[in-house]
């Protein structure tokens, strides 16, 4: 993933996978953009019950940020 950041903030996200669902890096840019730039704000934002994205959570809490 790429960040763009502003003010600390998330501005745009360039998501780079080479899974098999079109719709996932969308989906990830789609609830990380306008989210705080710190680690518990973006593992917050992909929350919820899609467990696509369980793996990329875990990622962000063991990932220096």
């Amino acid at each position: 993933m790429q960040f763009s950041v502003a003010r600390g903030a998330v501005t745009a996200v360039q998501v780079y996978t080479d899974a098999l669902d079109p719709e996932l890096p969308e989906e990830i840019a789609r609830r990380l953009t306008g989210c705080v730039f710190e680690r518990e704000a973006l593992c917050a934002a992909l929350s919820g019950e899609d467990p696509r994205l369980a793996d990329l959570r875990e990622y962000l809490r063991s990932e220096p940020i």
